[in-house]
């Protein structure tokens, strides 16, 4: 795989953003696919539980998960360091900055939407024990075998694409 990326870079930057892009959308379809299924499934109740994990609700108790949550999924936001490295080839300096703050507002956005979602179909300690990639698991609940079989193979595209990145 190292050579075939290295050659892919050594055509031209035009034919790596192409593949990039490609790449790009394939992940957000998974996500949105994760997103459309999974919500059909969603029980109400056991979402409102899950979000709930302290002996009396309160938004303190949430604020705190969501915190200790933010603390430890940091990685999620890989890519703005590479485009960084691409910004330089930006027509205007004002357009790096405006991409920067809108790619990190919708990859907050999945982010939430991914772990919201997973609450409505999972009780908190099976979500817990799930195994790695836990999305996967996920959606065979909500689906079926098949779902975690499309989730996997976008997380090798994924992996792939940051790898291009």
């Amino acid at each position: 795989m190292i050579w075939v990326f290295h050659f892919l870079i050594l055509r031209g930057v035009k034919g790596s953003s192409i593949v990039n892009a490609s790449m790009t959308v394939a992940k957000l379809f998974a996500l949105g696919l994760f997103a459309v299924l999974v919500v059909s499934s969603v029980k109400w109740q056991l979402l409102v539980a899950n979000l709930w994990t302290g002996p009396e609700p309160s938004a303190g108790a949430l604020f705190g998960e969501v915190r200790k949550t933010m603390l430890g999924t940091v990685f999620v936001f890989l890519g703005a360091e590479g485009a960084s490295v691409y910004s330089r080839h930006a027509r205007e300096r004002r357009d790096v900055g405006v991409a920067t703050v809108l790619g990190f507002l919708c990859v907050l956005a999945l982010m939430v939407m991914v772990t919201v979602l997973s609450y409505g179909v999972l009780p908190i300690e099976q979500l817990g024990s799930l195994k790695n990639p836990s999305m996967a698991g996920v959606m065979s609940t909500a689906v079926g075998p098949w779902g975690a079989v499309v989730i996997k193979f976008n997380l090798l595209i994924s992996v792939l694409g940051s790898y291009l990145a």
